[in-house]
């Protein structure tokens, strides 16, 4: 509640900036991270492991969104805690460290722990019986470290060719079996075996959730993406027929190169009817290689309508998330601005729709590629309806950052026809050269009509 937000039109405000910029952004929904397991002393709340001042104000966040006609869902990190503690009740995991001398208990809980999926449930019931929550979600539902407390499991399970000895091992021994041959890949057949068999535990514990809980709302998971999730122990069709209603794809911690093998591997894979993609992209710029070519936000644009138009090998995803406000606000993104990054991501909204047939107007920005610092220049903006039927009272807003809009900074059309197309022309002014931009400048403009934000942009050099 006490939070402070710089809001779209660079005013402080406080939590309800978090929908000022949703709206922006021209999303049709919030999601809110509320289940956070976090030990602040030796003495932590077994019962309730939940940090719970994110609790409390989930009823009014959601009819704020509702409010404004958007969707609110909350979602809970699921096997990863934080702090400097841990809980006594809970059985961690476990990573190998041979540097260490062996196995080292992790600050990932065990997906084998029964109290965790417990108490899992039990907070996904208090969200269900929230009629302000329209999404229930979860994060880090694998083993978010390590793992390697689950051989004995393992081997039981998928019938394991082990060494001779082997029930003279003790457990750090086994462990330490277990990461030898999966760090050393020469057993391909087990490192495969491993990867199903994870994701097949983790799909019988989201079955176990929608069963237990008899949900009323739809149920997302975050899942990555190497190798189709399996690296990680997921797998969407896997978990889509455990119960699974949404996979939000996390698209990111990958270089040009790397994102393009991903999206092959995906679409050598998926078909749309076998999961239910919604596609993300991180708004962080060490994490699209501090490129300046092109400018870190028009990649990260890119990305996300690249995977739109490629990650089913039979039509086109329906669906993009921005991961995340937290990071577009105060994390790493300079030497772009909030703004700056937010506009491209609702440029990736915008297009996505437009490429499922769901916008009623186009635009395009036309201005010289090259633009003289210090002299005026016309923005032209086109804009069309391509919808069906006439749209009214339509908003019109232009954007320059590092420069200024000149004169009118909003013009309204009160009517385009279907089919119809009207040019509108602001003027601007660069005075400063971007240099750690290497001198691009991004001009966009929203455009506002059914009471959505639609947005489109461009770049340009100023010298």
């Amino acid at each position: 509640s006490k939070i402070k937000i710089i809001n779209p039109e660079g005013k402080e405000t406080n939590w309800r900036g978090m929908f000022d910029w949703t709206e922006f952004v021209g999303a049709d929904a919030f999601w809110y991270l509320a289940g956070q397991t976090k030990a602040e002393s030796s003495n932590a709340d077994e019962h309730f492991p939940w940090v719970e001042k994110n609790m409390s104000k989930l009823p009014e966040l959601g009819k704020e969104a509702h409010n404004r006609k958007l969707k609110f869902g909350t979602y809970i990190i699921s096997y990863l805690t934080f702090g400097h503690y841990k809980y006594k009740n809970y059985k961690y995991a476990y990573e190998y460290n041979s540097e260490k001398g062996g196995p080292v208990e992790t600050r990932s809980i065990s997906i084998s722990d029964e109290k965790r999926i417990s108490d899992i449930i039990k907070l996904i019931k208090i969200f269900n019986e929230i009629p302000e929550i329209d999404y229930i979600g979860l994060d880090y539902i694998r083993n978010a470290l390590g793992g390697y407390e689950l051989v004995d499991e393992f081997i039981q399970d998928m019938n394991i060719k082990v060494p001779d000895g082997w029930e003279k091992f003790n457990g750090a021994r086994r462990m330490g079996w277990l990461a030898n041959e999966k760090v050393s890949r020469r057993n391909i057949k087990l490192i495969d075996q491993w990867q199903w068999w994870r994701a097949h535990k983790v799909s019988k514990i989201i079955n176990r959730i929608t069963k237990e809980v008899k949900l009323k709302k739809p149920l997302w998971l975050f899942t990555l993406t190497w190798e189709k999730g399996w690296q990680h122990g997921q797998d969407p069709i896997m978990f889509s027929d455990a119960g699974m209603d949404i996979d939000a794809l996390m698209l990111y911690e990958a270089n040009r190169q790397q994102f393009d093998m991903l999206l092959d591997d995906w679409h050598n894979y998926i078909k749309k009817g076998q999961a239910n993609l919604v596609l993300g992209n991180v708004v962080d710029w060490p994490l699209h290689q501090k490129i300046l070519n092109p400018p870190g936000p028009e990649e990260f644009y890119n990305r996300l309508i690249d995977a739109t138009k490629k990650i089913y090998n039979d039509g086109t995803a329906d669906a993009i998330f921005i991961h995340d406000l937290a990071r577009a606000l105060w994390g790493r993104i300079k030497p772009y601005s909030s703004k700056e990054w937010m506009l491209a991501s609702g440029a990736a909204i915008t297009e996505m729709r437009r490429l499922n047939g769901l916008l009623p107007i186009t635009a395009k920005i036309n201005l010289p590629a090259k633009l003289k610092l210090k002299e005026e220049f016309s923005i032209l903006l086109v804009l069309k309806n391509i919808s069906n039927k006439k749209q009214k009272n339509i908003i019109i807003k232009p954007y320059l950052i590092g420069g200024e809009i000149l004169g009118e900074n909003e013009k309204i059309i009160n009517e385009l026809p279907s089919g119809q197309t009207q040019t509108i022309i602001f003027r601007g002014i660069i005075k400063l050269p971007a240099w750690e931009k290497d001198l691009k400048n991004m001009v966009a403009a929203q455009v506002k009509s059914d009471k959505r934000n639609a947005t489109f942009f461009k770049y340009v050099t100023a010298k």
